[in-house]
């Protein structure tokens, strides 16, 4: 586990580190969205890629296990060897590994160097496993064959001058491969030369047919290639010609959205869509067809439907003999249990595990127990109040509306005034910089109206003006008069030397040469990340953009007759971040006792910062300890939580997950959670104490209860 801690640290302070680095965490999340993020070590072992952790996942316990990326910048592909006594992680980050560890040991067997320059896109076994095949992402798209075991490279070549998403060894050829991606297919073949084995690649020539992006393919024992399009149809392949089209009865599409192909059973070619349907179809006839048309059209022999709302991208097969069952990952945030056996008593599709699909959006956790609550933007909007309004509701034995406000723009976050203020207050934090506090409504003295808009709701606008340029020219003019005063100092042995009109004019030349630039003020405003508030009236603001770099210390203004759109506030103090000017704080949370200050930074990074008691300005912010668990290049680490114990961090990001760890050994830990049992509360107050209704734990119940009414 890599991590590295800043400054010095305290005895207490390191205790927390040494919890922290035994990484006691579990994963609440699954990147969906990942091509190809599923694989299966054995028939009850999942492995899938979740942030920056490799995730083995117990079908049945739920159990999880976890192999952090040894660079700490992030996984870029998995596979597993065909004997399943081996697995990989190709991973990302400048001059990245691939990494072989044997399993079920999770011990690392063999490293690999030097086959891309950031990331790896792709990797593969052949069938009998003695070779590894792995295709680099930008800048070089490189293919590699590597002698694995003795880690040296057999061949390599330019796999493409654009994405590549996938490179597949023949299952019936060890001499052939095949590669895709962005608006290409690649058939390669591995030749003999004088001078030894030779990569060579012949690219698809789509010819009247539009060109596609290939997710997969399907290579046939006569050498023939089926690959998906991103219309639906299917399209044979001989060699780098396309011989047919494939699609249904009157032009129908085999497949509503993409199509991608993935195995051959027993004479049918099995494929899967993003319209969440399984198909099987005759592949003698596929093979016989008339190349003169250009055009096959056929039904599938076998269909199922995993479900309506299921995106299927990539489905793997379990490894026990004459096995019928596969697991399926679904884009829109989810794993399926599949049987294709098509028979008549064929079970239904098990959905196994769910997952949001796609960032977090929003995460808190409850003041009283062990529970988290978090959200995900909806697919077809923008969904975080990106029309600039507040709704307010009253929590009793029902979830009743008490009116909705207005504000500047789109909402960043929400920080409640904490307990120890004097009045109820909620700070709202729109994205352009407006910060916006309004009193807690009253649901008692809001009369039923026409509308829910709460017009005399006490509000305190606040705008940010930008002050980094100022800073920055601050820091210049010390800077030069440091520097000014050194020359002085190291001049004065010279003087003697020196003619003193010559150095006049050469101090004015300098000057002259030392101009400073003008101030600046962004346009559009920088992006407001997060705030929360120091003391009544006054809050800290961390912004992105221009004026990363800085938490800028704000309070509201006396006036407060101006037009919130024409304001121009700005901070009266400042406090400059280490290494924040290009990864700017995201989120900030403190500990229950205020001794601990974390910050989930823009590139996915934790940063830990002990603080001093009672320090409201943050004077003693300094030295921190920085943890990657996340994705470092896909987006924001929008939220970061302490429970109300501080017993466990929650983050969440743009990756799709939500991570908890604590900083407790596990035997605390255990201890603790015994006495604090968490239930999921309904939407009421006071009523705790009443018995709830058991939940149904048999999947089978559900199905029995769907027949009945059907």
């Amino acid at each position: 586990m890599v991590d590295r801690c800043e400054h010095t640290a305290t005895s207490s302070w390191f205790k927390v580190l040494l919890h922290f680095r035994k990484q006691w965490l579990h994963s609440f999340g699954y990147d969906s969205e990942r091509r190809s993020n599923l694989m299966l070590l054995d028939d009850r072992t999942l492995v899938f890629i979740a942030g920056n952790l490799l995730v083995l996942l117990q079908v049945h316990t739920k159990e999880q296990r976890y192999l952090r990326s040894c660079s700490g910048e992030g996984i870029g592909a998995i596979t597993a060897h065909p004997s399943n006594e081996y697995f990989v992680i190709a991973e990302k980050g400048n001059q990245p590994l691939i990494l072989v560890y044997e399993y079920p040991s999770l011990r690392l067997y063999h490293i690999l160097r030097g086959g891309t320059e950031q990331v790896y896109s792709s990797v593969d076994f052949n069938l009998d496993g003695s070779i590894l095949a792995s295709v680099g992402g930008a800048p070089d798209y490189m293919l590699t064959l590597w002698d694995w075991r003795h880690e040296e490279v057999m061949l390599r070549c330019k796999a493409s001058s654009q994405e590549v998403y996938r490179v597949r060894f023949s299952p019936h050829n060890p001499e052939l491969l095949t590669s895709s991606g962005t608006g290409h297919v690649m058939f390669w073949t591995i030749s003999p030369t004088f001078t030894g084995l030779k990569l060579q690649g012949v690219m698809g020539y789509f010819g009247e047919t539009s060109a596609t992006d290939v997710e997969g393919f399907v290579e046939l024992p006569d050498r023939k290639v089926v690959t998906g399009t991103e219309w639906g149809n299917l399209l044979l392949w001989d060699r780098e010609a396309i011989k047919v089209e494939i699609c249904r009865i009157e032009r129908q599409s085999c497949h509503v959205g993409t199509a991608q192909p993935f195995s051959l059973e027993d004479g049918l070619l099995m494929t899967f869509g993003s319209d969440g349907v399984i198909r099987g179809w005759d592949i003698e006839k596929i093979n016989m067809a008339d190349t003169h048309s250009g055009r096959l059209e056929m039904e599938p022999i076998n269909e199922l439907v995993v479900g309506h709302n299921v995106c299927l991208s990539s489905v793997v097969r379990s490894p026990l003999p004459n096995s019928f069952i596969w697991f399926a990952q679904d884009s829109n945030g989810a794993i399926w249990k599949l049987d294709l056996s098509f028979t008549n008593t064929t079970p239904d599709p098990e959905c196994l595990f769910t997952f949001h699909a796609g960032s977090i959006h929003g995460l808190d956790v409850c003041k009283t127990s062990h529970l988290m609550a978090t959200t995900a933007p909806d697919r077809d909007k923008c969904s975080l109040s990106a029309d600039g309004t507040v709704f307010f509701f009253s929590v009793g034995e029902k979830y009743l509306p008490i009116g909705f406000i207005h504000v500047p723009s789109p909402v960043q976050a929400l920080e409640w005034s904490p307990a120890s203020h004097s009045n109820n207050r909620l700070l709202i934090l729109c994205w352009n910089g407006h910060v916006v506090e309004v009193n807690c409504p009253n649901p008692k003295d809001q009369e039923p109206l026409k509308t829910f808009l709460l017009p005399e709701l006490h509000r305190r606008p606040f705008r940010f003006q930008s002050i980094k340029s100022r800073i920055k020219r601050q820091e210049d003019i010390l800077r030069l008069q440091a520097l000014k005063e050194e020359k002085k100092k190291n001049a004065k042995e010279l003087l003697t030397l020196l003619d003193a009109k010559q150095e006049e004019d050469e101090e004015e030349e300098e000057e002259k040469e030392e101009e400073l630039p003008p101030i600046y003020i962004p346009d559009p405003p920088s992006p407001l990340y997060c705030g929360f508030y120091s003391e009544p009236d006054h809050f800290w603001l961390s912004m992105g953009g221009f004026d990363s770099g800085y938490l800028y210390h704000c309070k509201f203004s006396e006036n407060q007759d101006e037009e919130p759109e024409k304001r121009k506030d700005e901070p009266f103090h400042f406090l400059p971040i280490h290494n924040a000017d290009n990864d700017p704080i995201c989120s900030i949370t403190f500990s229950s006792s205020r001794e601990l200050l974390l910050c989930g930074m823009h590139s996915g990074f934790i940063r830990v910062y002990p603080l001093q008691p009672g320090d409201l300005i943050l004077t003693s912010m300094q030295s921190y300890w920085v943890l990657s668990l996340h994705n470092n290049q896909n987006g924001q680490l929008h939220h970061i939580r302490c429970s109300h114990d501080d017993l466990f961090v929650l983050t969440a990001r743009d990756d799709g997950n939500i991570l908890s760890f604590t900083r407790h050994p596990p035997e605390e830990l255990q201890s603790s959670l015994q006495r604090k049992a968490a239930m999921i509360p309904s939407p009421s107050v006071g009523l705790e104490s009443k018995s709830l209704v058991l939940d149904i734990e048999d999947p089978a119940a559900y199905r029995s209860v769907f027949r009945l009414f059907s």
